[in-house]
């Protein structure tokens, strides 16, 4: 089929599959430009086809949004209530109770060397080896 001819609506409609009815109003309305080749009316047919697709595919786009916003506003009121009844706590708190869990931790475990030589004193000499792992123990917990 040459594309360089100027078309008539009824050469135009078996090309593309419409009716000539559909082209004669296309070409009144000016959406296919009077006299351009057959292939500048393709052209322009299917850029229109493009464009409308283009605009069903966000229109039917629509509905997916509301649904993922719906989602989001669902998992952000499931959140809080979680955090309402105490299922959940803000990050913020659970670090500074867990800071305040390892120094608590750690002034007990700073002690035991002490406490052990303050009951048996003939161990003083042994304790060396309990020393260096009380010692990596506080390093680890003042750290963490």
């Amino acid at each position: 089929m040459r594309t360089d001819v100027k078309p008539t609506a009824d050469t135009f409609a078996k090309a593309v599959g419409l009716n000539p009815r559909t082209v004669r109003r296309l070409v009144a309305d000016g959406q296919l430009p009077r006299g351009a080749t057959l292939g500048e009316w393709i052209g322009v047919y299917t850029q229109r086809l493009r464009d409308e697709a283009d605009t069903r595919m966000a229109a039917s786009d629509l509905p997916g949004e509301r649904a993922r916003l719906a989602r989001a506003q669902a998992e952000r009121i499931e959140m809080a209530n979680t955090e309402m009844h105490g299922e959940v706590a803000p990050v913020e708190l659970l670090d500074t109770v867990r800071r305040v869990t390892l120094d608590a931790v750690a002034e007990i475990i700073a002690t035991i060397p002490g406490r052990i030589v303050a009951t048996a004193p003939h161990l003083a000499g042994e304790l060396e080896p309990l020393r260096v792992e009380v010692e990596r123990a506080l390093r680890l917990a003042r750290d963490g």
